[in-house]
C-alpha cells in the first residue's frame, strides 16, 4: 500500500482508507487482475491490524491512534512549509528593496533615458522599477515566457531595464499616478502582496 491523495479525515469504507491509504494493486487492465486486486481488497477488508507499533520502545497502539498521528504529522508539515514559504517570500522582499535602494543610489542612476520604452525614466527608476514589478507583478510564468523571464533577470543584474512584458508602461501607468517606486513596495506590502517565489536570482 502506499499513501495516496485522499483525505485524511475521509469516512472510508476501509481501515486502510481511514489512514489515508490506498491499495497499489495491479493496474485494471485485465479480468484477471480485476478478480485478483478485488480478492486481495476482501482479504484486507477482512484482516484489520489489532495494532501497529508505537515506533522505537513505545507501546503498541491501535488504527485510530496510528491516524490521529498521521494527521498531527501531515498537519505540522503544512505549517512548517508555509512558514519556510513566508521566510522565503520576506527574504526576497528585503532583497529586492535593497536591489532597488542600490539602483537608486548607484552612480550614473540619475541619468535620464531618452529612447525605447523606459524613456523618460532615470536610469536608476527604470532598474529599481524593473525589480519591483518583476517581484509583484509577475509575467513570463510558463514557458517560453519563463525563458525570457528568466533572460531578463540575467540582464537586469548587469544594470539593464527589463525590456519584455509590459513593464515599462506599468512602470509609466503608476508614476503618472504620482507613485514612485518605494511608495509602490510600500503599497504593495501594505495590502500583503506575495512575492513571486520561483525566481531564484530575485
Amino acid at each position: 500500500m502506499s499513501i495516496s491523495r485522499q483525505s485524511l479525515d475521509s469516512t472510508g469504507t476501509t481501515w486502510w482508507e481511514a489512514l489515508g491509504l490506498r491499495f497499489a494493486g495491479s493496474a485494471l487492465t485485465t479480468e484477471h487482475a480485476f478478480v485478483a486486486t478485488h480478492a486481495a481488497e476482501r482479504v484486507l477488508r477482512d484482516h484489520p491490524p489489532v495494532e501497529f507499533s508505537g515506533g522505537g520502545s513505545a507501546s503498541p497502539i491501535t488504527a485510530a491512534q496510528l491516524a490521529e498521528l498521521i494527521t498531527l504529522a501531515v498537519t505540522q508539515a503544512a505549517h512548517e512549509r508555509e512558514a519556510a514559504r513566508a521566510a522565503d517570500a520576506d527574504a526576497r522582499r528585503v532583497r529586492g528593496q535593497a536591489a532597488v535602494e542600490e539602483a537608486l543610489a548607484a552612480p550614473g542612476s540619475a541619468a535620464l533615458i531618452e529612447t525605447g520604452d523606459w524613456a523618460g525614466f532615470t536610469q536608476g527608476e527604470a532598474i529599481a522599477w524593473s525589480w519591483s514589478l518583476l517581484q509583484y507583478e509577475p509575467r513570463g510564468i510558463t514557458h517560453p515566457g519563463s525563458q525570457l523571464r528568466a533572460e531578463e533577470i540575467q540582464r537586469l543584474h548587469t544594470g539593464i531595464p527589463v525590456q519584455a512584458f509590459g513593464y515599462a508602461k506599468r512602470a509609466r501607468e503608476l508614476a503618472d499616478r504620482g507613485l514612485t517606486v518605494r511608495e509602490y513596495r510600500a503599497h504593495r506590502d501594505a495590502l500583503g502582496a506575495k512575492i513571486y517565489p520561483r525566481d531564484a536570482r530575485l
